[in-house]
């Protein structure tokens, strides 16, 4: 790995180090009201969409309206994090530096979909990779950090 790399990485995890991370998804009374996969009978799925990458949340058994707003404030939260002209953030025990990106939302039949698209289309391979490796964790309960829109 060359040494200006490196020296980003090295950078970018100390001055993120604060808000960084992941959790699981719990609080206080042992829930996330922003998880996707909070919502009974919530299923998460990778799915590659032209010049992206999208995670498909679903539930057959469970609120669908409240599974797309929880979907809609991860857009934002990524958006505030992750779009291009605002740091890059390194997922605390991820395999990759997760790319530049803009995120998007739009409904599914019992669900809906959280679409991610590079800013560099030469990332777009490290971005899906990422995704499919977020989607492992969600799947096993691990949400990203979810907070409020910075406005």
């Amino acid at each position: 790995m060359n040494l200006s790399i490196s020296m980003g990485l090295v950078i970018t995890c100390v001055v993120l180090a604060g808000c960084a991370g992941e959790r699981r998804a719990r609080a206080e009374d042992g829930r996330d009201d922003a998880c996707p996969m909070e919502v009974r009978g919530a299923t998460v799925r990778p799915a590659e969409v032209e010049g992206g990458v999208a995670l498909d949340f679903t539930t057959a058994r469970g609120n669908v309206e409240d599974l797309r707003a929880r979907v809609e404030q991860l857009a934002v939260m990524h958006n505030d994090h992750h779009a291009p002209g605002t740091p890059m953030h390194r997922a605390q025990g991820g395999p990759m530096l997760l790319p530049v990106s803009l995120a998007s939302t739009e409904s599914l039949d019992h669900g809906a979909r959280l679409i991610l698209r590079p800013h560099d289309a030469s990332q777009l391979q490290a971005l899906r990779q990422h995704t499919h490796w977020r989607a492992e964790r969600m799947a096993a309960g691990v949400c990203p950090r979810v907070s409020p829109g910075r406005g």
